[in-house]
């Protein structure tokens, strides 16, 4: 190869190279389709949710849930005026009558029932009690539900929906932790009778210190370490909002329930998804918390144990069906120069949660929640 030949070689892959690197991929691939999954007569559909502060219209003696109370309830300003920032605009202003609680709940029944079969099992977080529970049940179809009664000071308590095609329920408990504490229900499979335990969690917020989240976890790993010396195999599926940032992984997953040195540890379904599917990034994020921009947190995760992973279970996940529900029915557009001082600088284009827009401003969507919800099939 002559000299020229070599150099024109050179130029061509420095070319391509800077071409991939200034190349703006949009981090979305529209298709409603996708997220749309249909469970069989004998699968189970699970789906987790952090519905969005779906409060009742009745105040709870002993904890703050001023907010959503009906702006002539007599306490309402006088507790409202002690909170800061905008959510004392928020409560101050919210107006939270049935009516509007009704609408709330006719956005959430949307994603439920808006992508693929109803799911077997519904988690959900942020919510207030059964009240609100006994009405989306009925506005879904659910005839079976858990909740809890947990003691925190904003009242939100954890839900469990089923349906029992494919379930029998045999039992539920709290695990009780430091910080919030997490359900654990029960239930054998039909036709397999496998054990199967599903946690749904909602982990302290970011406000409050990582320790607690370490301690929720260790909690559950001890709950595990329990079941299985109870139980032949049993299969394990840990869900919900567990508010941990990436960069908190190490201390908060890693060193329990991810930790392969413990006999126990699970497997995130999102991490397996990736590695085993890896062109399914262009249909959703990393996370399924918008932090602005392009940058996401995977507050809502997906844990499983690792017999559900093995081909020749009776009962396991099926890693393909995992989905962030990244749908543009549920998300607004977003977008944003890669360098804002120069106009001709590539423009990005990213899909955000559209949160429930509880002061209804009419500049704003209803909206939905400020979380994606996560789902994923077991084949039984």
């Amino acid at each position: 190869m002559g000299f020229k030949s070599i150099i024109f070689g050179l130029l061509i892959i420095v070319i391509s190279f800077s071409a991939q690197a200034t190349e703006v991929i949009k981090p979305y691939k529209d298709n409603e389709n996708f997220f749309k999954l249909k469970a069989s007569h004998r699968d189970i559909k699970i789906m987790s949710l952090n519905a969005h502060n779906l409060y009742d219209t009745e105040h709870d003696e002993g904890f703050f849930d001023y907010t959503y109370l009906p702006i002539d309830h007599p306490a309402k300003e006088t507790q409202c005026e002690t909170i800061k920032g905008y959510y004392k605009k928020l409560c101050l202003n919210l107006d939270w009558t049935k009516d509007r609680l009704f609408k709330k709940i006719g956005q959430l029944s949307k994603i439920i029932k808006g992508y693929g079969s109803l799911p077997d099992v519904l988690a959900l977080q942020e919510i207030e009690n059964s009240v609100v529970i006994s009405t989306l049940a009925k506005n879904t179809g659910y005839k079976k539900f858990i909740v809890t009664d947990l003691d925190n000071r904003r009242g939100v308590d954890l839900a469990l929906l089923y349906q029992t095609r494919s379930l029998k329920y045999v039992n539920h408990t709290e695990i009780e932790s430091p910080g919030r504490s997490v359900l654990r229900a029960h239930f054998t499979t039909k036709p397999s009778g496998k054990d199967l335990f599903i946690y749904v969690n909602h982990w302290v917020a970011q406000s409050a210190p990582t320790f607690l989240r370490v301690k929720t976890a260790e909690a559950i790993q001890e709950d595990i370490n329990k079941l299985e010396s109870e139980y032949h195999d049993p299969s394990i599926v840990m869900v919900g909002d567990f508010n941990t940032k990436f960069d908190e992984e190490e201390e908060v997953f890693n060193k329990s329930i991810l930790n392969k040195d413990w006999s126990g540890h699970l497997v995130e379904a999102h991490e397996s998804s990736r590695k085993k599917y890896p062109e399914y990034g262009k249909y959703f994020p990393e996370g399924s918390y918008w932090r602005g921009k392009n940058k996401w947190e995977r507050f809502d995760r997906i844990f499983l144990s690792n017999n559900l992973l093995k081909s020749t279970s009776k009962l396991r996940a099926d890693i393909k069906s995992y989905r962030l529900i990244y749908s543009t029915k549920l998300t607004g557009e977003y977008k944003y120069k890669v360098d804002k001082e120069d106009e001709n600088s590539d423009e990005i284009s990213v899909r955000y949660p559209l949160k429930y827009n509880f002061l209804e401003d009419p500049k704003y969507p209803l909206g939905f929640t400020d979380h994606l919800p996560s789902t994923i099939i077991l084949k039984n």
